[in-house]
């Protein structure tokens, strides 16, 4: 049963008295692609990738790609509905105003799709891998709309508030409407972020009770999720001291990525579908699901390079900066003295973005090498291993394409289209923090 999606109170945030600032490019790279996104060359690609995924039984282009229409076609039809939910701001207005984009729900339901057929296709009916792909739509979506409040609207107090409403709405369908007169767009722009966050609570108890060891699970790294998001904004507070340490980044913050919660999702409708696991496809399925969380964490390096100018502009915490500041290379307090431009133009010129790039490698293959032992026993016979493995590698080629078509260096972006090479070698403060980090997630699951 669908618990009541909201209970009212009035609160009134601090916000930031600026407009939402437009997403900056790294120099020279603003004006070739700020239409990057939904152009045809993207659709053509994602039509590409469909049919390289046609060798695999449970993506096959005669069912994704009818599938995958119908799944934009709803979820948009969804968000069209927050204009009929008391205190959100319909889609539309989330658009005109900037708070949200067209393309990141249209990639997060892309990629959700493709994940989730892997995992349930032998075990769940359509609509239930439709609910499961819905949901992860919703999650991603969310998590990118509060996150541009959060960044670029919010004061640290407004941003962290929220935060603790939304993992209500994750966990339990309920949120607590922001009713600010003052700030009324904003404040309806972080209620319609509740509101899809609850959609996924939504979707994940229709059907009425059942298995609920993965929902647990569930909840456990939602939670964990938020207070990576915490670690993150907090990094803002100008009562601290510095920044984190690079140790901290990979442990803490780096847990703010969605890939252990979309798993998770797709976990829950596979417990469903399968009726009970055993202690063997538990392990299983928590090797597996570590693999995939590691996939995702390389993304997010990957991702700090592609972001690297953006978050330099915003303050936001960042590991190529984090790294730089470790080597001695970048006085942590000049941070703000310094041009952004001159910032990012030396953390390309020491190579840092490179090695933040070998982390991401390095961390990609070992999910990968994960997720291929957790597949070996029963739950290799359910779940489409090789499928799962070719979205872990197309989920690497599309976190880091932007930084690809900045860099223009052929050598390179052939590199990144096949799997990255199992033997990285790393320079050695990065390879002490990555062995270290290695041993502790090997030792957890020993």
């Amino acid at each position: 049963m669908v618990v009541e999606q909201y209970r009212l109170i009035k609160r009134r945030l601090k916000l930031r008295r600026s407009p939402v600032r437009k997403g900056r490019a790294a120099p020279g790279f603003e004006k070739k692609y700020q239409k990057e996104g939904l152009n045809f060359l993207y659709k053509l690609s994602a039509l590409a990738f469909l049919l390289s995924f046609n060798k695999y039984p449970s993506l096959r282009v005669k069912n994704t790609a009818p599938a995958l229409s119908n799944l934009l076609r709803v979820y948009e039809g969804m968000l069209r509905t927050l204009s009929s939910r008391p205190f959100c701001l319909d889609y539309e207005r989330l658009l005109g105003l900037g708070y949200m984009k067209r393309k990141h729900w249209v990639y997060a339901a892309y990629i959700s799709l493709i994940s989730s057929l892997p995992v349930l296709h032998k075990i769940s009916s359509s609509s239930k891998v439709m609910r499961s792909a819905i949901a992860k739509t919703s999650f991603g979506t969310s998590v990118k709309l509060l996150d541009n409040l959060n960044d670029n609207v919010h004061d640290l107090d407004a941003a962290l508030a929220s935060l603790r409403n939304l993992l209500s709405a994750y966990t339990t369908g309920v949120y607590e409407p922001n009713l600010d007169c003052e700030y009324e767009s904003v404040a309806k722009a972080e209620n319609s972020a509740l509101e899809i966050g609850a959609w996924i609570y939504r979707m994940l108890s229709m059907g009425g009770s059942g298995p609920n060891r993965m929902f647990e699970l569930y909840v456990k790294d939602v939670r964990k999720l938020i207070m990576g998001q915490v670690d993150s904004l907090s990094h803002k507070d100008e009562k601290r001291d510095g920044p984190p340490t690079m140790a901290d980044y990979m442990q803490y913050v780096l847990e703010k990525n969605i890939g252990d919660v979309w798993f998770d999702i797709d976990l829950c409708f596979f417990e469903k579908g399968l009726g009970s696991l055993t202690p063997d496809d538990v392990r299983s399925l928590m090797l597996v699901k570590q693999g995939v969380s590691l996939v995702f964490k390389a993304a997010g390096m990957y991702d700090d390079v592609v972001d690297a100018y953006e978050d330099i502009m915003s303050n936001s915490i960042n590991s190529t900066i984090l790294l730089a500041i470790e080597r001695g290379l970048l006085p942590y307090d000049s941070l703000r003295r310094v041009k952004p431009a001159e910032t990012f133009r030396t953390l390309s010129k020491l190579g840092i973005f490179d090695d933040i790039i070998k982390l991401g490698d390095a961390m990609h293959v070992t999910g990968l090498s994960m997720i291929r032992s957790g597949l070996k026993g029963r739950i290799g016979q359910l779940v489409d291993g090789d499928a799962l493995l070719s979205v872990c590698n197309f989920i690497r080629l599309f976190s880091i394409r932007k930084y690809l078509i900045r860099e223009k260096r052929l050598r390179q972006s052939l590199a990144f289209i096949r799997p990255p090479n199992p033997s990285v070698n790393l320079p050695e403060d990065l390879e002490l923090l990555w062995n270290e980090l290695r041993g502790q997630i090997v030792k957890g699951y020993c």
